[in-house]
């Protein structure tokens, strides 16, 4: 489930299937195509 952090009562933005299960704790965050080669 990805959701947007400003308004999570709103609910998930999108629902996505893994092929494999995420580790517990596992956690993430968006980053822009250009600042990750900067």
């Amino acid at each position: 489930l990805i959701f947007d952090a400003k308004n999570i009562v709103r609910g998930p933005i999108c629902k996505l299937r893994m092929p494999h299960r995420a580790p517990f704790g596992f956690h993430t965050n968006w980053v822009a195509g250009e600042d990750v080669f900067s």
